[in-house]
C-alpha cells in the first residue's frame, strides 16, 4: 500500500481579504447595500446618457461605461429573469480559455468580436435576442449585444475584485426554488451557476479545464499551441494538473537541439502528469515514454491523442512498485522529470527510479530534473539532491523565474549523468 501523500494543495491557495465587502442581499437590502448602490449609481449616471441605444461609436466607450462590472449590474432574482437572460450571463462569466497559466481574457483586448464571444461561450441567436428583449427593460447596464459581449473582458475583475459578493450571487442562484422555470431550465441554471462557484474557489477546487501552451519555438516544430486536458484534481491526483515546472522544463528543452549531448532518444518521462514535457520531446522528433500512475494515465493518453503525437508511447508507472510496469526491465539515455516532490518518499523514489531506467553509458545518458522551490519542501529537496550526488555527476544547474496557477515562482534545473 502506498503511504498517504504529505503534499497539502491549499497550502498554494491565499485568499485575497476584503475588508469592505458586502454581503447584499436580493430581496432585502441593508442600509449598508443601498449607500452602496447610491454610489454605484452616482458614479455612473454620468455615463448612462451615452447607452440610449443597442450600439455605440466606438467599442471603448462601452467598455468605460460598464467598467468596472459590478454585481449589481448583473439580473437581480426578485425580477425572475427568465431561462434565457441567467443561462446567458452564466456563460458569458464562464473563465476563458486558458492560456500557460493565465486567462486569455487577460490578454485580450478591449475590443472583442461580438460573434466570436458568443460562439465561444455556447450562447445561441434565439437566447440571445430573448436576453437582450428582457435586459432592455430591466437590466439597462446590460442591455445591448456590445455591453454582454465585454463580461467575460470584465468578469476577471468583477471575480477578483467582489469574490464575496459574486459567491453569494451564484449561492443565491443555486439556492432559488426559480419557479417561473421549468425544471430543466432550474437544473441547468443551477449547474452553471454551481461551476461558476467552483471556479472561483482556487485551482483545487475548479472543474475540468481545457489549457493551452505557448512556448517559444513551437512554431519551429509545426504547432502554435499544446493543448492539455486538465479534469477536475484531488490531492492524490495531482497530475491531473499542469504545474509550472513543465512549463518551464518544456521551454528548456525546445531551446536545444535534437541530438545534442544531453537530449538523446529514447527519453523516459518519469510523473507526466498532463504530459508537457514528454510531449515537447515527441514534438523534436524524440521516442518518448510518458509515465504515471494508473489513474493518471487515461488522461495523459486523451492529451497525447488531443495533440496528434508520434513517437510516443504511454504506460503505467508505480515508482513504489515498478517491477508491475510495462517499462520495467528498459533503458533509456535521457530521463526527464518535473516537480515530482511531494512527499517524504518521493526524494527516494525518484533516485531509484532514476537508476532503474538510465543506461550505463556514460558518454550517453542524462537527467534533466525541475522543481519548484517551495519553502515547504526544502527538506525533500535536499534530500533528493544528496540521493543524486550519491549515484550521479551534476554538470549543470540553473535558478529560473517562473509561475503557475498559485503565483510566481522560483525554480531550479539540474542536470546529471551517471557516476563512473
Amino acid at each position: 500500500m502506498r503511504p498517504k501523500m504529505e503534499f497539502d494543495p491549499l497550502a498554494f491557495f491565499t485568499p485575497s481579504l476584503k475588508e469592505d465587502s458586502v454581503f447584499i442581499q436580493d430581496d432585502s437590502l441593508s442600509v449598508k447595500a443601498h449607500v452602496q448602490i447610491a454610489i454605484h449609481q452616482s458614479v455612473t449616471s454620468e455615463r448612462v446618457t451615452s447607452w440610449h441605444d443597442d450600439s455605440c461609436d466606438e467599442c471603448e466607450e462601452e467598455e468605460d461605461a460598464l467598467m468596472p462590472l459590478h454585481i449589481l449590474d448583473l439580473p437581480m432574482l426578485r425580477l425572475q429573469p427568465p431561462y434565457p437572460v441567467l443561462v446567458t450571463i452564466l456563460k458569458l462569466l464562464s473563465p476563458d480559455e486558458v492560456l500557460n497559466f493565465e486567462p486569455s481574457n487577460r490578454q485580450q483586448n478591449a475590443n472583442p468580436d461580438e460573434e466570436a464571444i458568443f460562439r465561444e461561450k455556447a450562447i445561441s441567436s434565439i437566447h440571445l435576442k430573448n436576453a437582450l428583449t428582457w435586459l432592455n427593460n430591466s437590466c439597462p447596464r446590460l442591455n445591448a449585444s456590445a455591453k454582454l459581449s465585454l463580461v467575460p473582458h470584465l468578469s476577471l475583475a468583477l471575480r477578483a475584485n467582489f469574490t464575496n459578493e459574486y459567491n453569494a450571487y451564484m449561492t443565491r442562484i443555486v439556492s432559488n426554488e426559480l419557479s417561473w422555470m421549468s425544471e430543466a431550465e432550474k437544473e441547468e441554471v443551477q449547474s452553471l451557476a454551481s461551476m461558476r462557484i467552483s471556479e472561483n474557489c482556487g485551482r483545487m477546487a475548479q472543474p475540468q479545464l481545457k489549457r493551452k501552451i505557448h512556448l517559444a519555438n513551437l512554431e519551429k516544430y509545426g504547432r502554435e499551441y499544446i493543448y492539455l486536458n486538465e479534469p477536475s484534481m484531488t490531492n492524490d491526483n495531482l497530475g491531473l494538473k499542469t504545474w509550472g515546472s513543465s512549463l518551464i522544463l518544456g521551454s528548456r528543452l525546445l531551446r536545444v537541439s535534437t541530438g545534442s549531448p544531453f537530449l538523446k532518444e529514447p527519453v523516459l518521462e518519469l510523473g507526466s502528469g498532463t504530459g508537457l514535457v514528454g510531449m515537447c520531446c515527441c514534438l523534436m522528433g524524440m521516442v518518448t515514454t510518458l509515465t504515471d500512475l494508473p489513474q493518471i494515465v487515461p488522461n495523459l493518453q486523451t492529451n497525447l491523442k488531443l495533440n496528434n503525437l508520434e513517437n510516443y508511447s504511454c504506460a503505467e508507472l508505480d515508482w513504489s512498485a515498478p517491477g508491475s510496469s510495462p517499462v520495467y526491465g528498459k533503458s533509456f539515455s535521457t530521463v526527464v522529470v518535473s516537480d515530482p516532490v511531494y512527499s517524504s518518499q518521493h526524494p527516494h523514489w525518484v533516485v531509484n527510479m532514476i537508476s532503474l531506467f538510465l543506461n550505463d553509458d556514460i558518454n550517453n545518458n542524462s537527467v534533466l530534473i525541475e522543481v519548484p522551490l517551495r519553502p515547504s519542501f526544502e527538506n525533500e529537496r535536499q534530500l533528493l539532491w544528496k540521493l543524486m550526488s550519491d549515484q550521479f555527476v551534476e554538470v549543470e544547474s540553473e535558478i529560473e523565474d517562473g509561475y503557475d496557477d498559485f503565483g510566481e515562482m522560483k525554480f531550479c534545473y539540474k542536470r546529471f549523468i551517471r557516476k563512473i
